[in-house]
């Protein structure tokens, strides 16, 4: 039965929640003994505090990213 839902759902999650996730992986990284997966987990929570950057300066502004911004 073929199906009707989207093939994407949108997810929003706000500066905080990222925040947290990049905390995570931080802290995976530090007790990580595997050096190239804990340097993925920290370039991972580093871009994931730049995200909450992004959408703290974009709550500041009070404008809305576009469908490519959110990629």
């Amino acid at each position: 039965m073929p199906s009707t839902a989207e093939p994407f759902a949108w997810i929003w999650a706000d500066a905080s929640y990222l925040r947290e996730q990049a905390q995570r992986c931080i802290g995976l990284a530090r007790d990580c003994p595997h050096p190239p997966t804990a340097h993925g987990l920290e370039a991972i929570g580093t871009e994931l505090m730049q995200k909450a950057a992004e959408l703290d300066k974009l709550g500041d502004v009070g404008v809305a990213p576009t469908q490519t911004e959110q990629r």
